[in-house]
């Protein structure tokens, strides 16, 4: 019987910390997408390269997809590179414009100055730098947008704000990386009857087993 418990609650461990992480996120299965593009002051810069680097450091090589959102305990943030050597003087209005591909629920998609050069975040190659990571949300918001399920495949495009608009005229003539991630709100999980059951059952297990060495302790 003791065995059985130890089973139940290893089992709704388990089946608790599956259900921990959903993965909820927006541009799921992209790729490098040549029209992703900034217009500013009504040119158009296409992106050079694009891909995520993961909360841990991690970003493998030859990965161009720019997925954000959570997968399993990590978190996923996206970057876009841009040459702007051609680019002078003050930037009166700019741009941002994206292909979704997947987005599977309400969030919102902020895009962020960096300090980044296309050069260190090369999505051919693999790199390791919790730096790189937070550089790509760590600086000032310069847009956002709101994604929903409908906004799948297909391109969407919203302004940048004042501080993106003196971040690129800062940069005339640079090449710039621009930083994003997805945020939501997870929705309130309700389990399941029989993931309920399981779960107290677990409960029951563990504190069957501690009555147990209480008992053999006395």
């Amino acid at each position: 019987m003791r065995k059985l418990f130890v089973f139940s609650g290893v089992l709704a461990l388990a089946l608790f910390s599956a259900n921990a992480y959903a993965d909820d996120f927006a541009f799921g299965t992209s790729g490098f997408n040549s029209g992703n593009n900034l217009t500013i002051n009504g040119t158009a810069y296409y992106n050079t390269d694009s891909g995520w680097i993961a909360s841990t450091g991690v970003h493998g090589a030859s990965n161009t997809n720019y997925y954000s959102g959570p997968e399993g305990a990590n978190q996923l943030n996206n970057y876009f590179s841009f040459n702007l050597t051609n680019l002078s003087g003050s930037v009166t209005s700019a741009s941002f414009e994206v292909y979704t591909y997947g987005v599977t629920t309400t969030g919102t998609y902020d895009i962020y100055a960096t300090s980044l050069t296309p050069t260190e975040v090369n999505s051919s190659n693999d790199f390791i730098s919790i730096d790189f990571f937070n550089d790509l949300t760590s600086g000032a918001e310069i847009g956002s947008v709101t994604l929903t399920a409908a906004e799948s495949q297909s391109y969407v495009t919203f302004d940048l704000n004042s501080a993106g608009l003196a971040w690129l005229t800062a940069n005339e003539g640079d090449q710039i990386v621009v930083g994003g991630a997805f945020d939501y709100t997870p929705p309130t999980t309700v389990p399941e009857p029989g993931s309920l059951l399981l779960m107290i059952s677990g409960m029951a297990g563990f504190a069957g087993i501690f009555r147990y060495k209480m008992a053999k302790a006395l």
